[in-house]
C-alpha cells in the first residue's frame, strides 16, 4: 500500500461503539413482548420489517430509530407495558445524547497515523447527529475534514475524489462496513482496509469482495498502525 496520501474513516462501529445501543435497545423492547407472551419469531419479524421501511423512506438516525420502536409498541402492546416501554426509551435517549465509547487505541493510532497522512472522516446518517458524535468524541482534531452523507456508495466515493481532486491509488477507505465502507471504496478504485465489528448493524452485511487487490484486513484499529 505505497504511495497512500488520503486516508479516509468511517466513523460508526469503526472509531466508536454505536449499533450496540441499538441492538441492546431493540433485545429490551423483544424481552417485554416476551414476557407478555407474545411470540420471539413474529415480533423480530416485525421489527426488521419495519425498520426496513423507515431506512428506505426515512433513512438513518436515532429518532427514525424512535419511530420504528413506538410504531411496534402500538403494534403489540399497547397500552400495557407503558412503564417498561418508556424506561426503555429513556435508557435508550441517555445513551445516544452521550458521547459514544471510543475503540480501545483510536486515540493514540490516529495521532501516530496523522503525521504520515492526511485524515478524513466520512460516515452517513443524519447530519446534526453524526456531527454531534464527531464533536462529542474528541477525535475532531485528527481530521482535516469530515463528509456526512445520507448514503455511502460507489457515486459517493467518485463525487469526493472528483471533488478534491484525489488519485485512486493514493486513497484508502478504513471501515467496518461491507456495504457502505468496503466494497464501494473498492469498486471506485481506491483501497480499503476492512476492520471487523461483532455488532456491524444488520443493513450494513454484504459479502465482502475478498479477492480485490486493494483489500486489507486487520483485527483491531490499532493493526492498522503495523501496515500503514
Amino acid at each position: 500500500m505505497t504511495g497512500l496520501k488520503q486516508l479516509i474513516f468511517d466513523a460508526d462501529d469503526t472509531l466508536w461503539e454505536n449499533n450496540f445501543i441499538y441492538e441492546s435497545t431493540r433485545s429490551a423492547y423483544i424481552k417485554i413482548c416476551t414476557e407478555h407472551n407474545l411470540n420471539e419469531k413474529q415480533i423480530i419479524a416485525d421489527f426488521f420489517r419495519i425498520e426496513n421501511d423507515v431506512v428506505l423512506q426515512k433513512g438513518y438516525g436515532s429518532q427514525n430509530f424512535l419511530h420504528i420502536l413506538k410504531v411496534l409498541y402500538e403494534m403489540h402492546l399497547a397500552p400495557r407495558a407503558q412503564k417498561e416501554f418508556s424506561r426503555i426509551i429513556d435508557v435508550f435517549l441517555t445513551q445516544v445524547n452521550n458521547p459514544r465509547p471510543v475503540f480501545p487505541n483510536v486515540i493514540q493510532t490516529l495521532e501516530y497515523l496523522s503525521g504520515k497522512y492526511q485524515l478524513y472522516v466520512l460516515t452517513k446518517g443524519d447530519l446534526n447527529e453524526q456531527r454531534n458524535k464527531l464533536e462529542q468524541s474528541g477525535l475532531k482534531k485528527y481530521f482535516i475534514e469530515s463528509f456526512i452523507r445520507s448514503e455511502k456508495s460507489v457515486a459517493t466515493y467518485q463525487e469526493i475524489l472528483t471533488q478534491k481532486k484525489w488519485s485512486e491509488k493514493e486513497v484508502c477507505m478504513i471501515g467496518n462496513s461491507p456495504k457502505s465502507d468496503i466494497n464501494p471504496a473498492l469498486q471506485c478504485g481506491i483501497y480499503a482496509i476492512y476492520i471487523p465489528y461483532a455488532h456491524t448493524w444488520r443493513l450494513e452485511q454484504e459479502e465482502l469482495l475478498t479477492r480485490h487487490p486493494r483489500l486489507r484486513q486487520v483485527g483491531n484499529f490499532d493493526q492498522l498502525r503495523s501496515i500503514l
